[in-house]
């Protein structure tokens, strides 16, 4: 069994964790999800204004996830217009993107999802999230993370070649229940204060 740890990451380009979350960022993008690099480029500014959470098993990072309060100055859906103007800038709802797991199977994607769906409402006002993925992935979102499809949504994002993104929302709450099971798998399973 491994030991699991599920920790926010400060998005500081001098540190060794912050490079390699952006590191499995750019394996994963440009491997499974077969997209161009330049997606993940100029991420500075919300990476600086999000929570990053990054999952290490056996000490080596396997699955990362940001999570940007959508009062922040920019989120990512916002630009794409398919954030609701309801939920724009209101203090109780994130978007979450940029998820990366490799490893483990789907473990470590539940793991991390888990940490960060305990550790959002207990530190900030954060209790719903928005995030969008590819309709292969809608699936496996509502079975793993208890997020649902928001009906009647689809987008697409030219410079990625994808035009049937779909568009997400789940709870904290819900999403901490549906991956509470992650903890049975592993010796020790800890969430923890920032890392920088």
């Amino acid at each position: 069994m491994t030991s699991l740890r599920c920790l926010r990451v400060a998005p500081d380009g001098d540190s060794e964790l912050w490079r390699e979350v952006v590191a499995l960022r750019r394996r994963v993008y440009a491997s499974r999800l077969d997209l161009p690099l330049e997606v993940l480029e100029h991420e500075e500014e919300i990476d600086r204004h999000s929570f990053v959470f990054g999952l290490l098993a056996g000490g080596r990072l396997t699955a990362t996830v940001r999570l940007t309060p959508a009062t922040a100055p920019r989120l990512e859906m916002r630009d794409l217009g398919v954030l609701p103007a309801a939920d724009d800038g209101a203090p109780e709802v994130c978007e979450v993107t940029r998820f990366a797991a490799e490893g483990g199977g789907r473990l470590y994607g539940a793991a991390v999802v888990h940490g960060f769906a305990v550790w959002m409402p207990r530190h900030t006002p954060v209790r719903r999230y928005y995030a969008y993925c590819r309709p292969a992935a809608v699936r496996h979102f509502a079975l793993a993370f208890a997020a649902r499809p928001v009906e009647g949504v689809s987008f697409g994002i030219s410079e990625r070649g994808v035009a049937d993104y779909r568009v997400m929302v789940g709870t904290m709450a819900d999403s901490a229940a549906r991956t509470a099971h992650v903890r049975k798998h592993f010796v020790d399973f800890s969430i923890l204060e920032p890392v920088r």
